[in-house]
């Protein structure tokens, strides 16, 4: 409506006809997906830059601690992954309580292992 009174207002010549409410009427309508794409695509950039930002920050985070892993160059280990009465947090933030506690495990050299807290 807000189209077709800004049309007739703004030259004295238009003149709302059959044709042109009707061409306009099917411009409308294919414009109508094209317009809802749009807010789609705002919302998933801003959803990439959000992940971007994240991921980012993640990857230039310095190392908690170098020395808390062993690194020893040799295959002749039977065990790949060895953890002993270890605390593992998702923040190191220390008033927030630990996720998984005094954890001990022995990961064999070829075995699968998922860890699933609850």
């Amino acid at each position: 409506m807000v189209t077709f009174g800004t049309y007739l207002l703004a030259s004295p010549d238009n003149r709302m006809t059959p044709q042109v409410a009707f061409v306009s009427l099917t411009l409308f309508s294919q414009l109508r997906v094209p317009l809802f794409m749009i807010s789609e695509m705002i919302g998933l950039t801003v959803q990439t830059m959000i992940s971007n930002e994240r991921l980012k920050t993640f990857f230039v985070e310095e190392e908690l601690d170098p020395e808390a892993v062993q690194r020893e160059n040799s295959n002749n280990f039977e065990k790949s992954i060895e953890v002993q009465t270890a605390t593992f947090s998702w923040d190191s933030d220390r008033s927030i309580p630990a996720t998984l506690k005094n954890i001990d495990l022995t990961i064999k050299r070829g075995q699968l292992v998922a860890v699933v807290s609850f």
